[in-house]
């Protein structure tokens, strides 16, 4: 929560130090503060005894003496203008300004028609108050102020009253603004780091298959889930406990613990429509004549995409530009390229001209596929591997199979034969790999293609990113209109890996068979464990496909064979 407040700070105004009250978890914000982002500028101070909330300053004077500073409560989530804030507080010439929002709180503050504070008063009963607020927990303070406190334990209010300079800064009744101090306000606050999606589930995902999710779902890490549990409207913290067979509905379960809540609503972003459809995390805004990336906290791949951005430009595939990142606000700032995903173009487009484009893609893809490892040394950094593959077929299994098509059973066979299909893919010639390499991923503008998306980029097999783009469920060509481009692929990967055209075909259906069991297990998550219900549609297709790569390798599969025939889903 602390990291989230500064964050939102430091992303408005620049900070130079930070000072943080350790009365409370000293141990905990020891160990953070050391690993965060903000570790250089921090400094810590103890309370072994509390000091109220004068004494408390006070015994920070040595930092909060120096010049003007922000003081605001831990336990708050407030989307602040801190930048107007600020102005307004020098404006004014204020020794002090405190926030404050039109609505109840036990502090309720009286000002005058000039924004000056008259009183502190939870009962609104003092004369002469022009305009009742809310105090929201965050107070500019000129450093003067601190000569006013006496050492040991004082509350600024009395200090606030006394003195003609304290005024009031409204933040705005629209702002969102919560106090984390009750299990309601915990759930409104979850929600709202939800940030419109329906479910959180920490990796790794430890829920029972035949786990039932409604509505809004917050599994952390370390809670153990028994067999047949319902959860609708549920947080589970670390070292929850659900029991076999539990009911829950509208509550927070903890260790030892379930707290039930009045549920809040769904939180929306307030922010312009996103673009794009996609499953992952990332939320894509139009910004000007850019593209607004915002991503989350929990997100790894941002590094990856600037460094492989600018190797693959340099080899001369065609991404988008990136003009500026910012760290704290989690963003980024890229190259716009309009809305015609190539999943859209086809739609419209005759076989021929999508035939040109397709070969277009492919060649573009071999100029990834090959670039120039020594520039982007961290691309091995993440391999198509032995295990990534089993774990692609595990996926499978346990999302798809499990969980969509209700089987469970032994499997042991089946996973004998993923482990020699793995072996098999993994022995394949390794190059640069999209790794999601389909018609979401690459955009057309200006009957142009360019890659998005490839910040989760392996050192892997070349043949994975054909088979996932030529065999795409979201496109479900006609094999007429890909088998010329698949050929023309293939002759060209097999002069580049002086492989054989047969060894490459077998290698490309083998690598069908890796991809689009991924892919189920990817539309099994998706829809009945984030509830994105929509991507059900594309599983009929990727079963086609997988249908299909055991027929190009007949008889060497037969467990997995005999399991696809099986399988129903609705």
């Amino acid at each position: 929560l602390i990291q989230r407040i500064l964050e939102n700070i430091c992303a408005s105004i620049e900070v130079d130090r930070i000072g943080i009250n350790t009365h409370c978890l000293p141990e905990v914000i020891q160990n953070w503060s050391s690993e965060s982002s903000f570790s250089g500028k921090i400094e810590l101070f103890h309370e072994n005894e509390l000091l109220g909330t004068g004494g408390a300053l006070k015994n920070a004077e040595t930092l909060l003496g120096q010049k003007t500073n922000i003081v605001l409560n831990g336990d708050v989530l407030a989307d602040i203008d801190w930048k107007k804030l600020l102005q307004h507080h020098r404006s004014q010439k204020n020794l002090v300004t405190l926030a404050v929002q039109d609505r109840q709180h036990e502090r309720r503050v009286g000002s005058d028609e000039n924004g000056k504070l008259i009183c502190i008063d939870k009962d609104c009963t003092t004369p002469g108050v022009a305009h009742w607020t809310g105090y929201a927990c965050a107070a500019v303070y000129d450093a003067e102020f601190l000569s006013l406190l006496p050492a040991g334990e004082s509350h600024v209010v009395p200090y606030w009253l006394e003195n003609d300079k304290v005024g009031v800064w409204d933040i705005g009744k629209e702002k969102f603004w919560l106090d984390l101090g009750t299990p309601q306000t915990f759930a409104q606050a979850t929600l709202h780091s939800l940030q419109g999606e329906k479910r959180f589930l920490a990796e790794p995902l430890k829920t029972p298959f035949d786990t039932k999710l409604k509505s809004t779902v917050v599994i952390e890490k370390d809670v153990s889930i028994g067999s047949g549990v319902s959860l609708e409207n549920v947080i589970c913290l670390p070292g929850a406990n659900i029991e076999t067979g539990a009911q829950l509905q509208n509550c927070i379960g903890g260790r030892n613990f379930c707290q039930q809540v009045t549920w809040p609503e769904l939180i929306k972003p307030v922010e312009n429509t996103t673009i794009g459809c996609g499953g992952s995390d990332r939320q894509y805004y139009r910004h000007g004549d850019n593209i607004l990336l915002k991503y989350s906290l929990f997100e790894e791949n941002i590094q990856r995409q600037i460094q492989l951005t600018a190797a693959f430009k340099n080899s001369g595939v065609n991404v988008p530009q990136i003009y500026s990142h910012e760290p704290l606000k989690r963003q980024l700032i890229l190259e716009d390229l309009g809305d015609t995903t190539f999943r859209e173009y086809v739609k419209n487009t005759d076989s021929a001209d999508i035939q040109n484009i397709l070969h277009d893609i492919m060649e573009n893809l071999l100029k990834l596929q090959f670039s120039d490892v020594d520039k982007c040394p961290l691309i091995k950094t993440k391999t198509l591997d032995t295990n990534t593959l089993l774990w692609e077929s595990s996926y499978f299994l346990e999302r798809f199979v499990m969980r969509v098509c209700g089987l469970n059973e032994d499997f042991s066979k089946i996973k004998e034969e993923f482990k020699s299909l793995a072996t098999e893919v993994n022995a394949l010639p390794k190059a640069i790999m999209h790794r999601d390499f389909q018609s979401e991923n690459i955009m057309i503008k200006n009957n142009k293609p360019y890659f998005i998306d490839f910040q989760g980029a392996h050192w892997g097999t070349p043949f994975y990113d054909a088979t996932s783009f030529l065999r795409d469920p979201y496109t479900n060509f006609d094999i007429n209109t890909t088998q010329p481009v698949k050929e023309k692929y293939l002759k060209t990967l097999g002069e580049i890996l002086n492989m054989s055209y047969e060894k490459c075909r077998r290698a490309f259906y083998l690598c069908g068979l890796q991809r689009h069991m991924q892919a189920l297990g990817a539309y099994g998550f998706l829809t009945k464990i984030r509830g994105r219900e929509w991507f059900a549609e594309h599983i009929t297709p990727a079963m086609n496909f997988l249908q299909q790569d055991l027929d190009a390798l007949p008889g060497e599969f037969p467990a997995l064979t005999k399991l696809v025939h099986r399988l129903e889903w609705k």
